[in-house]
């Protein structure tokens, strides 16, 4: 798909070159030895550095003047500190914490580029960060 876009002149060649990286292959996975927990003997650590995480990098960056936009999504842990600190609770409410990485452990994926797709079309301020059109970033 990079070689269609840069023959359509979607994308430049030095933008190619960071997105199909010739020494891109699948991530590596290790153990490191855990001694501040006697249960738990390996800690797995994933490395990325090798793989297409160039390409992930480049369409976060379209994809996030979209997100910059919607009123909920919190950028870490400090900035929802930041913004639950302004935030008063009813005493008859319960406040929780979910960790989201748990809660979508099978996405549908054709459901996610719908509604990626239809959010794109209604918002196009990413048309200025790329020449690509919306069925390349879809």
């Amino acid at each position: 798909m990079a070689r269609k876009l840069l023959y359509e002149n979607k994308i430049c060649q030095k933008l190619f070159c960071y997105i199909t990286h010739s020494a891109s292959k699948f991530p590596r996975i290790c153990g490191k030895l855990k001694i501040d927990k006697p249960k738990v003997l390996l800690r797995t650590v994933v490395d990325f550095r090798f793989s297409q995480l160039q390409l992930a990098v480049y369409l976060n960056s379209i994809l996030q003047s979209k997100a910059k936009k919607i009123k909920y999504i919190v950028k870490n842990s400090e900035a929802f500190k930041n913004r639950i600190k302004k935030t008063t609770i009813n005493s008859d409410y319960c406040m929780a914490s979910l960790d989201v990485n748990t809660l979508f452990t099978k996405i549908p994926t054709q459901r996610t580029l719908a509604i990626m797709k239809s959010k794109l079309v209604k918002n196009t301020s990413w048309k200025e960060k790329t020449e690509l059109d919306l069925q390349d970033i879809v």
